[in-house]
């Protein structure tokens, strides 16, 4: 991974060597292999540069080639591709960086140039001729693009934090992004585009950013999942050793580093099916992986079904499988002492004791399931009420019934098929809206206003509240919808920097451009068959497993599994909690938006506290924490 930084004079023209000296000392967490800056006349770049694929050891940036120059946190994947239609000989191509790669590829075919591109990867080049700027992020946002521009400045940084150390960056908190958080119906909450940080947006996934001196940024999108045209397979055989193909190409290029190299392990097909090629591929040069499971080991006569797959698997490849315990100190410490505006916390309460132990084993590649369930291991939401609309009664009847209907009643049957028919077929059909008032899920019960200052809300006349997109007829579409929510992106973003901070780079197989186009192309007759969900993976994952186990039913470890795993507290972690958390609410009192008071009689009254309750409260001490955090800066 590089953190990458850059700053723009849109005033005077003129930028200073020490102006970005400031980010490049926070982005020192990406690595320290190399740190380059440079500056000519209006424009500035800085990189910290981490070595990880065999070419990035002569990665040399910023780099300038024909008054281009170029910062850029890259993997990029179609080497081969681009090395020939650039005419790059193959010795030239193994000391090639990819950052060459793309400022050639940016020389060849101007801001066309990003479509062609296959891999991970954030970078911008400042072409001195034209002045102008090129900016550019991958299909999927991989890589974090954060940027900020005002007229007077236009600067970029791979980390929220080194922006807001860039000369002229303004350094506040937006409030309406304050207000979309606080009044938001979703847990986690999900932006798009936007940061709590005024003025700083995120570059959107697929999207090319132009900017002329004189002119406003022109904002570009190059890649659109819905301009997928769909495939066809004479049999699903057929369709899932394509399937097997793609992925085990992703794969591939993921694990291309002379480091160690870790995956997730949760006994899920997903994960497991990762995990399992990795090994395949790195056993052929006398390598393998270290697979890591959140779930603290158990005594063998207490083994849940999701260790007998997790045992079953590793014995099956030789994986070296380590359990790792959750910290509920840590858990708590990322509650109370993050802030949301510049470090995002998505899903990564047990992940932060993984990455010190695989940073002591020297990894710098984590291979993650992340991303399966929004592509080739999809579930088939909205297939559903596809069936249903174009009268295929019959296939959706056989679909929603119980796979295993020996020894129950007819009344039994209908009722689960009754109950698959609500939540899959009439619920999806919905306006998010709609589906909000009558879906029983905790995120749609939040009271919005619970902990918000009354004169704060009497200053709103008609606070916005956004609503996560849900999946609805149509499996494409279902699919297509949950790209566009920010979903994914924001995910990768917070383990983007929390990784960094121990030189851990993740990669997602399920996430590369060619399997995403794969699966998009599908129809949902390959996700959802005869009763089995996620059926396209699980056949081509069948001969890698234990027989049985592609077709157990189950998916991986249960969210009541894992929380029953937390460790008890003893008094003295909860006297140490409740002295921080108290010292936090004192210092904050004059928060603009949080009734320190209210939140405070809650916080006391844990044992009465209802899952609603405490979800807002969450909300509380995070705002309430950023204002602390951001009060002190001024």
């Amino acid at each position: 991974m590089t953190g990458i930084t850059g700053l723009i004079n849109l005033a005077d023209g003129v930028v200073s060597e020490t102006d970005l000296r400031p980010a490049l000392k926070r982005l020192s967490i990406y690595g320290t292999d190399w740190v380059g800056e440079w500056h000519q006349g209006a424009a500035a770049f800085a990189s910290q540069v981490q070595f990880v694929t065999p070419e990035s050891k002569y990665e040399r940036q910023p780099l300038t080639m024909h008054d281009c120059t170029i910062a850029a946190d890259a993997r990029i994947d179609n080497r081969d591709e681009l090395t020939r239609e650039l005419g790059i000989s193959s010795p030239e191509a193994a000391q090639t960086p990819d950052s060459q790669l793309i400022l050639l590829a940016y020389l060849k075919w101007g801001d066309q140039c990003a479509a062609r591109l296959i891999g991970d990867f954030a970078f911008a080049i400042w072409d001195a001729k034209q002045q102008t700027l090129f900016c550019a992020r991958d299909h999927v946002g991989m890589r974090p693009f954060y940027y900020f521009y005002d007229q007077r400045v236009f600067a970029f940084s791979s980390d929220l934090e080194a922006i807001t150390q860039i000369q002229g960056v303004t350094d506040r908190l937006d409030e309406a992004e304050i207000e979309r958080y606080l009044f938001s119906l979703n847990l986690p909450y999900y932006t798009v585009g936007t940061t709590f940080l005024a003025n700083v947006r995120k570059l959107l996934p697929a999207h090319t950013l132009t900017l002329t001196r004189g002119s406003e940024p022109r904002i570009t999108q190059y890649w659109y999942p819905e301009h997928i045209k769909p495939a066809s397979y004479r049999t699903p055989q057929e369709c899932a050793e394509q399937l097997l193909h793609v992925v085990e190409t992703a794969v591939r290029d993921r694990i291309r580093t002379e480091y160690p190299v870790g995956a997730h392990f949760s006994g899920g097909v997903d994960s497991s099916l990762l995990a399992v090629l990795a090994q395949r591929l790195l056993r052929q040069s006398g390598r393998g992986i270290k697979g890591f499971s959140w779930s603290q080991p158990v005594q063998v006569e207490e083994e849940t079904k999701e260790y007998k797959r997790i045992r079953a698997i590793a014995q099956m490849h030789e994986l070296d499988v380590h359990y790792v315990p959750s910290s509920e100190r840590a858990v708590m410490d990322m509650v109370l002492e993050a802030d949301l505006a510049t470090r995002p916390i998505v899903s990564l309460v047990r992940e932060h004791v993984l990455q010190r132990l695989a940073a002591q084993d020297g990894m710098r590649v984590l291979v993650s399931g992340w991303g399966g369930d929004e592509t080739v291991s999809y579930d088939g939401r909205g297939y559903w009420g596809e069936m249903f609309i174009t009268g295929r009664w019959l296939e959706l009847y056989r679909n929603l019934r119980p796979r295993a209907t020996k020894g129950q009643s007819r009344l039994s049957i209908l009722k689960t098929v009754a109950h698959g028919f609500w939540h899959n077929v009439v619920l999806m059909g919905l306006s998010d809206r709609l589906r909000s008032r009558l879906q029983n899920s905790l995120i749609y019960k939040i009271p919005s206003d619970r902990f918000i200052r009354a004169d704060y809300q009497k200053k709103l006349d008609n606070p916005q509240v956004p609503t996560m997109s849900f999946s609805t007829w149509g499996s494409r579409r279902a699919m297509i919808r949950s790209y566009y929510s920010g979903y994914l992106a924001q995910r990768i973003e917070s383990w983007a920097w929390s990784g960094a901070e121990s030189s851990l780079q993740y990669a997602y197989p399920f996430l590369d451009r060619r399997v995403m186009e794969f699966a998009y192309s599908l129809p949902g007759s390959m996700y959802v068959h005869d009763g089995w969900s996620r059926y396209i993976i699980r056949l081509a994952a069948q001969n890698l497993f234990p027989p049985t186990m592609s077709w157990d039913g189950y998916g991986g470890f249960k969210n009541e599994t894992m929380l029953m795993q937390l460790p008890v507290r003893s008094p003295e972690e909860i006297a140490f909690h409740q002295q921080q958390r108290q010292a936090l609410l004192e210092r904050t009192r004059d928060n603009p938006w949080i009734d320190v008071d209210r939140l405070q009689k809650q916080l006391s009254n844990e044992t009465e506290t209802t899952p609603e309750d405490s979800a807002m409260a969450h909300k509380a001490i995070h705002v309430t924490r950023m204002w602390d955090y951001w009060k002190q800066r001024q």
